[in-house]
């Protein structure tokens, strides 16, 4: 089981629920909806299979805003919320209400925003943004 994996997508997709194995993982949105799907191929890697399944969205590592992170993957192991995870949820629940309950990545809200920014930043800057992003 990828555990690096479970925790992005926990942070990815905030209330959702992820379905993992030792051959396959599986991640369903806050409706229900199938997210993403992966599989161990031959070689023993886990690939995406989303679109072959008919899951909404493919598997994606770019990274998210890190005050969006509210699990964290700690070194003995275990997936936890991280010391700031009550202050994140509060970002979480507003940017999966803009994005229709997922976690979109830094550089997919900084087009969306047509804003540049660097891989550092963190949701403060759009504070002051509007509501939604352009059509």
């Amino acid at each position: 089981m990828q555990k690096s994996l479970i925790t992005h997508y926990k942070n990815k997709y905030p209330n959702g629920m992820i379905q993992a194995s030792e051959t396959s993982l599986d991640v369903y949105g806050e409706d229900g909806t199938h997210r993403v799907s992966m599989q161990k191929n031959g070689s023993g890697q886990f690939v995406d299979v989303s679109s072959q399944v008919g899951a909404a969205d493919c598997h994606d590592l770019a990274p998210i805003p890190k005050d969006t992170r509210v699990f964290k993957l700690y070194s003995d192991g275990s997936i936890r919320p991280s010391e700031e995870a009550d202050e994140r949820r509060v970002i979480s629940k507003e940017i999966t209400g803009i994005y229709k309950g997922k976690i979109p990545s830094i550089s997919d809200i900084f087009k969306d925003y047509s804003i540049k920014g660097s891989y550092d930043s963190d949701w403060e800057w759009a504070k002051n943004k509007p509501s939604k992003p352009k059509p």
